[in-house]
């Protein structure tokens, strides 16, 4: 049978604090802490993005890489990634 933690609450503890928990957790349940940290991290970078594009942020970065498609500056990625 598997020993059951208590679950706590986490108020004003460091990050590394939160870290050390983590590794001490068995393998199935950091797997579960992975899982949900990466999902999350992924929502905040598409929201991130997309508060970029609609602020303008991005607009010099598109710009250059239509100049560098426009002058042929660019490698198939098949060609870069050895696939070609």
């Amino acid at each position: 049978m598997t020993e059951r933690r208590p679950k706590r609450i986490l108020w004003n503890v460091s990050a590394q604090e939160i870290i050390e928990q983590i590794k001490a957790l068995p393998a199935s349940e950091r797997a579960q802490v992975v899982k949900y940290v990466v999902e999350n991290d992924e929502d905040a970078w598409d929201a991130q993005i997309e508060d970029d594009v609609k602020a303008g942020r991005l607009n010099e970065l598109v710009a250059q890489a239509e100049a560098d498609i426009a002058a042929g500056r660019l490698k198939p990625l098949d060609e870069v990634l050895g696939n070609g």
